[in-house]
């Protein structure tokens, strides 16, 4: 298959045995204990808890990524000692490097996050890796685009056969699927690539070190409708793959903050300089009942929500350029970081699979976008005392601990070996079906 643009770049190959050379002494160290390779072109806060919880079941991270900061705003390196990755190698060239390292070095498994970007890096891996690959989706791209060549231009596919294809590769070579979205997608491609992968649902459960104190008795207000308002994510600047969103999500921001309520943004994906994200600052310069906050890393999150009532999870689906198939089906994993601050929800009708949960549980309201004028009206009328019995319900079944035995039994079932070797793990616990809330 034909390689990416590289413009001349080649694998530091000295680096890259000096990296290896640091792994046989961290396993020289540390015997017995499975060495993971935990790869991706770029990183999620939210991936910081599915590490956490690999390594406290006795698993050793080499963290290998392209970029050195997450979401672009926190620097990897400040996060070494904290029990989140035992190697860190940030590479580049990255489609050429990662496939050196799985072909060259036996890990025990190499687990790739896979998104929005090129298939070539993990169709090579999957075709090269000495180790079992384990294909972890934060976004299905094919899914996204549907193979429409108008939409995949918005991310730069000039060839969609071949991307369909890389993607095909990519489904079937692996040794498991992980993925956080509706159950529904995996359905629908293993119908399409004839190939039923093994496949774990997992979610960005809550993670009990990120809990914010449960939120105090509200003396007697309970009931009182929430007017203090935060949305937390990662907000694309427009020129990223057709987002053309901002523009309406900030006017749906003014139509609650309207009706009485405050309104805060907080912005994962925005460095501190505002580049791109300039109308939330100018909102928030016009507007007292509107903040704008960047670069606040996941994993210190929960206790700046928790400041405020309620958690927003909606934004207008439909000035994105992805396919209304993607956006039905989607999990956005804001919602656990809602939960591990005891806030209830609002979730977008549009996002019909999150949608589903928030009524399912009980942890919010799901409100469409044609109807944020009445969101007013439809808060005056809700059982908000239910509702925050619900979202304390939730967090205390939502945890990663909690999920951790199904996804220690994937790894052994995807790996074929005793990757996590605990007595009394059931062999078929990954199989089972589990509530995702």
């Amino acid at each position: 298959m034909p390689l990416p643009n590289l413009k001349g770049r080649t694998i530091n190959e000295p680096r890259l045995r000096a990296f290896m050379d640091g792994l046989d002494a961290l396993r020289a160290a540390n015997p017995g204990r499975p060495l993971i390779l935990y790869t991706s072109f770029s990183f999620s806060h939210n991936y910081l808890k599915l590490l956490k919880q690999l390594r406290a079941g006795g698993a050793l991270i080499a963290l290998h990524m392209a970029d050195g900061f997450m979401c672009g705003t926190v620097p990897l390196e400040s996060l070494a000692g904290q029990g989140y990755f035992d190697a860190l190698l940030v590479s580049n060239p990255y489609v050429l490097e990662l496939p050196f390292l799985a072909e060259n070095y036996p890990f025990d498994a190499v687990h790739a996050s896979v998104g929005s970007g090129s298939p070539y890096v993990f169709a090579e891996l999957t075709s090269r890796s000495k180790a079992p690959v384990i294909i972890d989706y934060f976004d299905f791209r094919e899914v996204m685009h549907g193979g429409d060549p108008a939409i995949g231009r918005n991310f730069g596919i000039t060839d969609m056969p071949l991307e369909l294809e890389l993607w095909r590769r990519v489904f079937t070579q692996a040794a498991g699927i992980m993925y956080l979205d509706s159950p529904e997608v995996v359905e629908d491609l293993s119908r399409v690539h004839g190939h039923r992968a093994k496949a774990l649902h997992f979610q960005s459960y809550v993670l009990d070190e990120w809990l914010a104190p449960a939120p105090a008795a509200l003396a007697g207000e309970q009931t009182r409708i929430p007017r203090d308002i935060v949305f937390a994510g990662g907000l694309h600047k427009a020129s990223q793959h057709g987002h053309a969103c901002h523009g309406s999500f900030q006017e749906g921001i003014r139509r609650v903050a309207d009706q009485g309520f405050r309104f805060t943004v907080v912005n994962g994906c925005d460095q501190g300089d505002g580049q791109g994200f300039e109308g939330y600052l100018e909102m928030a310069s016009a507007r007292p009942d509107f903040r704008y906050l960047p670069a606040v890393p996941n994993d210190r999150l929960a206790p700046l929500l928790a400041r405020h009532e309620l958690g927003w999870n909606a934004q207008n689906f439909g000035e994105g350029a992805e396919q209304p198939y993607y956006y039905r089906t989607l999990m956005g994993s804001k919602l656990y970081n809602y939960l591990e601050a005891g806030l209830p929800c609002v979730a977008a009708e549009e996002s019909a699979y999150v949608a589903r949960m928030v009524r399912s549980k009980n942890i919010g309201l799901v409100l469409a976008w044609k109807d944020w004028d009445r969101f007013g009206e439809m808060a005056a009328k809700a059982d908000w005392e239910a509702i925050r019995a619900g979202v304390a319900r939730a967090r205390k079944e939502s945890t990663m601990a909690r999920h951790a035995p199904r996804l220690y039994s994937f790894y052994n079932a995807a790996t074929g070996r005793k990757f996590f070797d605990m007595p009394d793990l059931p062999v078929d616990l990954w199989r089972q079906e589990v509530d995702s809330l």
